[in-house]
């Protein structure tokens, strides 16, 4: 009877923990990305909070004026934090549903200190799809940011 109990209480555990655990692929995804990081920059600063997965080294706050989609630039200025020109932010989080918004993925978006890459790509499951963004400055480590976006390329799902 308590080897049935015991065992009763570990599936639910098990359940419990199934329903609470990041989607299949980005714990790896994560845990890949921090250990790269932590190699070339060990003073990053990572952050995992409420499914979303923070990590930045080498940046300040930008004051910029937006832009619209038609190219118009607005004239209230606001505070962004960027990367320097050593630096960089990648975040990482996972949204339901698919991806449907405008921009083409993947792809590098030049702003006006700084580039972003973007990608969006489908969770394993299908059900989710990943908010990839990796903000980098102009002399980041060119063998760092390889390898980032290696590791962040292989969240694609092959179509062939």
């Amino acid at each position: 009877m308590k080897g049935r109990f015991a065992l009763l209480i570990f599936i639910q555990c098990l359940v419990v923990t199934a329903m609470f655990a990041a989607p299949i692929g980005q714990i790896e995804l994560t845990e890949r990305v921090s250990k790269l990081i932590l190699k070339y920059y060990p003073e990053a600063e990572i952050v995992q909070d409420n499914g979303k997965f923070v990590a930045k080294y080498g940046t300040m706050i930008f004051t910029v004026h937006g832009r619209l989609k038609t190219g118009e630039i607005l004239e209230k200025t606001k505070e962004v934090e960027g990367p320097n020109f050593k630096g960089f932010i990648l975040s990482i989080s996972v949204e339901n549903g698919k991806y449907l918004g405008q921009a083409v993925i993947p792809q590098t978006l030049s702003r006006r200190y700084w580039n972003t890459y973007i990608d969006r790509p489908p969770t394993n499951d299908g059900k989710s799809y990943y908010v990839i963004d990796f903000s980098y400055g102009s002399s980041l480590d060119p063998k760092f940011m390889k390898a980032v976006l290696e590791v962040l390329s292989k969240t694609r799902i092959s179509t062939k």
